[in-house]
């Protein structure tokens, strides 16, 4: 008996360092941490997946981003893909999607998800990390510009035209009635 108690007392203390050693690295990790329903409501998230929306607390987040398709998601169209590709794969890797930042400002995200529960309603549970790639997207969006108006420079006869096309090309990606 005395073994017994002493091998219980041993896991008891391993359990505690193991469940210390995880709310460590969820509370201090350099990326977004979630968990949440397939119903589109968020249950868990860490302070940096708080911090890259612009919310002080998690807890804030959860207030905030009740309903994700609809307040979360630049484009509702887009959880739907999200979800339709975890129904069929358990999981996406590098899922790229605009969100809403609460600030309103539009942010760029790369999601690495997979399923952790189903239950008998068809719904499941979902654990992700999420990263900011908002700064990569406006580089690759700038990249494209320069790209284009170097192809626009390349086709084109005279100095006129040139600019022509330019200003037609600025004002198509920077989404503008007219540039001028």
């Amino acid at each position: 008996t005395v073994q017994e108690i002493t091998e219980r007392k041993c896991a008891e203390e391993a359990l505690g360092r193991s469940g210390k050693n995880y709310q460590e690295l969820f509370s201090h990790s350099p990326v977004g941490i979630f968990v949440t329903d397939s119903t589109g409501k968020p249950h868990h998230v860490n302070p940096e997946m708080a911090r890259i929306v612009g919310a002080s607390t998690p807890e804030e987040f959860l207030k905030t981003y009740r309903d994700l398709p609809t307040r979360f998601y630049a484009d509702p169209k887009r959880r739907k893909v999200f979800i339709a590709q975890m129904r069929a794969q358990g999981k996406v890797e590098n899922f790229e999607f605009e969100a809403r930042h609460l600030s309103g400002a539009s942010i760029w995200l790369s999601m690495n998800a997979r399923i952790n529960e189903r239950f008998a309603d068809g719904t499941f549970m979902i654990d992700g990390f999420i990263v900011d790639i908002t700064d990569r997207k406006r580089a690759e969006d700038e990249q494209k510009i320069v790209l284009d108006l170097l192809d626009h420079l390349n086709r084109t006869s005279g100095l006129h035209e040139l600019m022509g096309n330019i200003l037609e090309l600025l004002a198509e990606r920077l989404d503008f009635e007219a540039v001028g």
